[in-house]
């Protein structure tokens, strides 16, 4: 879905959770992201301390939000992953990804890693769609 504006925004997170935390806390993530629009990488633990910030604690809460604004009906936020191990951090792209959770490949070493997984982590950044919508102070 496209979207003009943050009122759009705002109107289509209404439209689904009105009346629960999770529009309470996307209004909150629409405001964090039109303020960090230039992020290159947004941690999911952000998307906690936010939520703690405006005393939300319920993590299915958190994750409905990340997930809804991450998916394809809204896609605020693109995802993305990195390996980090000791000092090595490294971005994958998704057939790094799926080879090292399906093969326990590491994707810096190309062997077999049985812990490969405990060192990919997701992040977040904001979509392409949030750099248009949020730039509008609607």
């Amino acid at each position: 879905m496209k979207f003009n504006n943050k009122t759009e925004v705002r109107e289509a997170l209404e439209s689904i959770w009105r009346g629960r935390q999770e529009a309470d806390f996307g209004r909150v993530v629409v405001e964090y992201l039109s303020l960090h629009l230039d992020a290159k990488h947004i941690p999911v633990s952000e998307f906690f301390k936010i939520a703690h910030n405006v005393n939300i604690s319920a993590p299915d809460v958190i994750l409905n939000i990340v997930n809804f604004f991450s998916g394809a009906h809204i896609n605020l936020l693109d995802a993305g992953f990195e390996y980090i191990e000791k000092d090595d951090i490294e971005d994958l792209d998704s057939d790094q990804v799926r080879a090292a959770y399906d093969g326990k490949i590491n994707p810096l070493t190309g062997q077999h890693d049985e812990d490969v997984a405990k060192k990919i982590f997701m992040y977040f950044l904001p979509s392409d769609v949030a750099k248009i919508a949020l730039r509008s102070s609607e």
